[in-house]
């Protein structure tokens, strides 16, 4: 399926037809990081989110970034978690580095994300921010993002998590819930 994916994306002609194409060849190569993290655990209920995160971010950061001066900051703690909110944690992470790829750097030739994953107690926090151009004042105001923000947002909402997006010397999300 990848494969095939992959050439239309290289056959594709229309910019926004080619970018859907590699986000979809994206999602399957997170899929394939799962699947393998999942294939050397014991049990499939549960896994370690550290080992998950940072493999979906090495792999990432190799598509968006590799070659550049571009630092991607990591603050992971160590932990269990479900896999279906696993799975929500890399299609989250991966949505919001895509956008950060996209757009925050426009024009600049570095800059830096930072991704912080810490669990206290039943609650597990997910902050990614970056030093790029961020979010209007008007565009904050009439929530009107793009696909990537709405894919989050819906995540965050069909798991009741709280979502929050903020202007911060760049854009920040922080994003909370239940384990």
């Amino acid at each position: 399926m990848e494969s095939l994916l992959s050439l239309k994306v290289d056959a594709a002609k229309n910019p926004e037809v080619k970018e859907a194409l590699q986000n979809a060849v994206s999602q399957i190569q997170l899929m394939e990081i799962l699947y393998e993290k999942l294939r050397v655990t014991q049990g499939y209920s549960e896994i370690s989110i550290h080992s998950y995160t940072e493999s979906l971010m090495d792999f990432l950061h190799e598509v968006y970034f590799a070659g550049s001066k571009f630092i991607l900051e990591r603050q992971i703690s160590d932990f269990t978690i479900e896999v279906p909110k696993a799975i929500s944690v890399g299609i989250i992470i991966e949505e919001l580095l895509n956008n950060g790829y996209n757009y925050a750097f426009k024009g600049r030739t570095g800059g830096r994300i930072s991704i912080a994953l810490t669990k206290v107690k039943n609650e597990v926090s997910l902050c990614i921010r970056d030093n790029g151009i961020g979010f209007d004042e008007k565009s904050l105001q009439e929530n009107s993002r793009g696909f990537g923000h709405t894919i989050v947002k819906m995540l965050t909402e069909q798991s009741e998590r709280s979502y929050r997006l903020s202007n911060d010397g760049g854009p920040r999300i922080d994003i909370v819930f239940i384990d």
